[in-house]
């Protein structure tokens, strides 16, 4: 994209967001549109009926019932877009299944695509459309976690922080705002970013409720710069911007490095294992010593998983996890339950198998040492997992990108085999069948309304 000298960074991507087409768009960035959307929405389907979903619609419903144009799924309730797009945003990422981009370690898929359908919804838009603003959205939110590197360890989690920029890009180029009003809406959305990380040491279900925290904030930032209200040109950059504010080391040239050539949304990679992303790494390891090694539970000493700070940090911490949350963000729990059953899949993180002493006993015994500078290869999260056998033998695997990443991808068989999982027993298998095919052929859908009538259960049954 050519940069217009006197814009600020912020104004460039709010001239981006409004001036991508469609047919900028490369074959392979549509298609892998559509396999997050699928795998979104597979997410969405299986998480709806989870506690925090519950109470996420409990709290709508009680301040805000009502008819309106956007569509909640599987209960179909019809609601306004804002309150939509938040619903669904928390079923999305109801249990650390959706996507991730590791460079940022963020989720923007439980952002951008709640959002997108919404506002799709409301305005009539047709499937090229929005796929371009799944596009900008994907861009705006990687490209600004890209920008403030820093924030994680200051405590912030990338999703909740940068995700009202994604949303609010997305929601403003949906409602048809020129550069200028979506300059300020990503403005307005620095005002209200947020969201900690403490749920990786003491759990709580919160988390489940960043993406929908950054879906509202999002939606609002555009609806507020339609309404007029404008925002610092610079509130990225700038001294007192949400860079400096979030991160204090400054990596504003992300920003706008390859805007417009490199899509983030190609370097979003979907997960194979039920889990906070930065432990995949470290679970392939394992997969690797099981099927080359033959190593089985009965036979470990101790487990040693050598990662980088950030992930250490965040998946390192927890080796006696009290409920599903802290599972998820236990490497140990993780690395164990993978020895035992041999899965880590959405059935897995389950109180049966939080209570299995085989597997609380084994998560004990696997520990995190530092790790020696430049000992780890260059990947996003790479781990490396030695394992000291009862006998005194040592075995190790090191594993660079995990599965399902950008340089690992998963494809189409991937896709449908994870949303069928997910959907079975929440949906029909005709429903399912029909999804499965609107979203391959959603780059020439005349608009969203078919697809979330197939993401609903039939009033009988709702």
């Amino acid at each position: 994209m050519h940069l217009v000298p006197t814009m600020s960074a912020t104004e460039h991507l709010g001239e981006f967001s409004a001036s991508l087409r469609y047919k900028d768009l490369p074959p392979a960035t549509v298609d892998r549109a559509k396999q997050l959307l699928l795998d979104q929405l597979g997410c969405q389907v299986a998480f709806s009926s989870l506690p925090s979903s519950r109470q996420a619609r409990s709290y709508v419903l009680a301040r805000r019932p009502g008819k309106g144009t956007s569509t909640v799924v599987v209960n179909g309730d019809r609601l306004g877009p804002e309150d939509a797009a938040f619903l669904n945003a928390v079923s999305g990422h109801g249990f650390e299944y959706d996507d991730t981009e590791m460079g940022t370690a963020s989720h923007p898929g439980a952002v951008v695509i709640p959002t997108a359908l919404a506002l799709a919804e409301q305005h009539g838009t047709p499937g090229p459309d929005v796929i371009t603003a799944m596009v900008v959205g994907y861009d705006i939110m990687v490209r600004v976690a890209l920008s403030a590197p820093g924030m994680m360890q200051r405590g912030f989690h990338t999703t909740a922080a940068a995700g009202p920029f994604g949303a609010a890009a997305v929601a403003g180029r949906l409602s048809g705002l020129p550069s200028a009003q979506l300059a300020s809406a990503l403005g307005i959305a620095a005002s209200q970013a947020a969201g900690i990380t403490e749920y990786t040491s003491t759990g709580g279900s919160v988390k489940r409720f960043h993406p929908g925290f950054a879906v509202a904030a999002g939606i609002r930032a555009a609806a507020l710069a339609a309404a007029g209200v404008d925002a610092p040109s610079t509130a990225l950059e700038g001294t007192r911007g949400f860079i400096a504010a979030f991160s204090g080391s400054d990596r504003s040239g992300e920003l706008s490095d390859g805007l417009g050539i490199e899509f983030m949304l190609d370097r979003t990679g979907t997960k194979p294992y039920c889990c906070c992303a930065g432990q995949h790494t470290a679970i392939d390891a394992m997969a690797v010593l099981m099927e080359r090694d033959g190593l089985r539970a009965e036979e470990v000493q101790s487990i040693e998983v050598y990662q980088r700070d950030r992930e250490r940090h965040v998946v390192g911490k927890i080796t006696a996890p009290k409920d599903e949350i802290e599972a998820q963000f236990s490497a140990a729990f993780g690395l164990a339950l993978r020895l035992v059953t041999g899965r880590n899949g959405y059935a897995d993180y389950c109180l049966t198998n939080l209570q299995d002493e085989g597997i609380r006993a084994l998560s004990r015994r696997v520990t995190y040492p530092v790790a020696a500078e430049g000992s780890l290869p260059t990947g996003h999260a790479p781990a490396r997992v030695v394992v000291t056998r009862r006998d005194g033998s040592r075995i190790e695997a090191t594993v660079e990108y995990a599965l399902g990443s950008q340089e690992h991808p998963s494809g189409w068989a991937d896709a449908e085999t994870k949303f069928q999982d997910l959907a079975d027993g929440v949906i029909s298998e005709a429903q399912i069948r029909q999804v499965i095919e609107q979203v391959q052929g959603f780059d020439s859908a005349p608009g969203v309304g078919a697809l979330m009538r197939s993401l609903t259960l039939p009033k009988s049954a709702r």
